[in-house]
């Protein structure tokens, strides 16, 4: 069916108040080209009425105050020689806000957006998987009992699907190696520590390889202790890169190719408590990938789904048509709790 929208109005909101001016320095994490794009995120809410955008746009202009650099522009100062030496002038211009009638109802059962169209470098297919709370559960138990020690969601359902794609692209050589690719919160390994109100990113990539097949044959059990190993190797290795003591690779620069998978874990933002007044979202979910992104780098990413299922959705364009009946496959044996 046909979806027709009509935009009712738009405008420039500004900070409520006057804010400071002037040049804020980003972060190195901030200035990396890698990270140079917007994920555009839908919210739906069960309830709500038409004063709904009045309420948020009064907001924002109130929350653009003590977050008034988002209110500015990017630059590259005058005085500086290097294009990629980004600054936030506080100009105080304010941001974009929109707002449209769509003919059209969203409920908790809505189907996750569908991908933008890729370029033909990968042609990624969406797959997203439904795993529930109790699964999860009692794959954690399974795999802390193998190991010894606690697991995390992350843990179990990132050593899962790492697992269950190396199969399904079933490369021909066991000796190539596979990639995965996450990135952990480094704000408590900040030194000196991150001024309060600090919004600007904090991560740092955890990269694991090994030989595509040691893993395909690999126990659940032993991929989730070399995740395990990996974290904790993130407070050596972010100190290395920060004080120029790394092997001379930029951590940063992921490898663009079709035996490395990238995970973004979504579970933790905190949009599923964004309140306006009206209660917390039924569901949020990506409206839009960034064609950065798709057209380069298989990822995917754990969010939360839409209420009252509780557990984690798996969203992933990381095969391609070929590999995605294995992939979907060797996902259904994960969900049955087969290691």
């Amino acid at each position: 069916m046909a979806l027709s929208v009509r935009r009712l109005s738009r405008a420039v909101v500004r900070p409520h108040e006057p804010t400071p001016n002037g040049l804020v320095n980003l972060s190195v994490i901030d200035k990396l080209p890698d990270l140079r794009f917007d994920v555009r995120t839908l919210l739906v809410f069960k309830d709500g009425n038409e004063t709904c955008a009045k309420i948020i746009r009064e907001a924002l202009s109130k929350a653009l105050v003590p977050y008034y650099p988002l209110a500015g522009r990017l630059v590259v100062p005058q005085e500086s020689s290097n294009e990629d030496d980004l600054h936030i002038s506080c100009t105080g211009e304010g941001v974009w806000f929109v707002e449209a009638f769509a003919d059209c109802t969203l409920d908790a059962e809505a189907p996750p957006p569908p991908p933008v169209p890729l370029m033909p470098h990968y042609q990624l297919k969406q797959a997203s998987f439904d795993i529930a709370a109790h699964k999860i559960d009692q794959l954690k138990r399974q795999l802390s009992n193998s190991i010894g020690k606690p697991c995390s969601t992350f843990e179990v359902l990132t050593a899962g699907i790492w697992r269950s794609r190396t199969r399904a692209i079933n490369l021909n050589d066991s000796s190539i190696n596979v990639k995965l690719v996450f990135y952990a919160n480094i704000s408590h390994l900040l030194n000196p520590p991150a001024p309060p109100g600090f919004y600007g990113n904090s991560i740092f990539p955890v990269r694991i390889s090994v030989s595509s097949g040691w893993l395909v044959d690999a126990p659940l059990a032993e991929v989730v202790q070399i995740i395990k190993e990996a974290k904790a190797k993130i407070p050596t290795e972010f100190n290395n890169w920060i004080h120029g003591k790394g092997c001379g690779v930029d951590p940063y620069a992921i490898p663009l190719d079709y035996t490395t998978l990238s995970i973004s874990d979504w579970t933790k933002l905190g949009l599923k408590d964004v309140d306006f007044g009206w209660g917390c979202p039924v569901n949020v979910a990506p409206v839009e990938i960034p064609v950065e992104i798709m057209t380069i780098q298989p990822f995917g990413f754990p969010c939360l789904p839409p209420k009252p299922r509780t557990g984690i959705r798996f969203m992933t364009w990381c095969v391609e048509e070929s590999h995605l009946p294995s992939f979907l496959h060797q996902m259904m044996n994960l969900h049955a709790g087969l290691n």
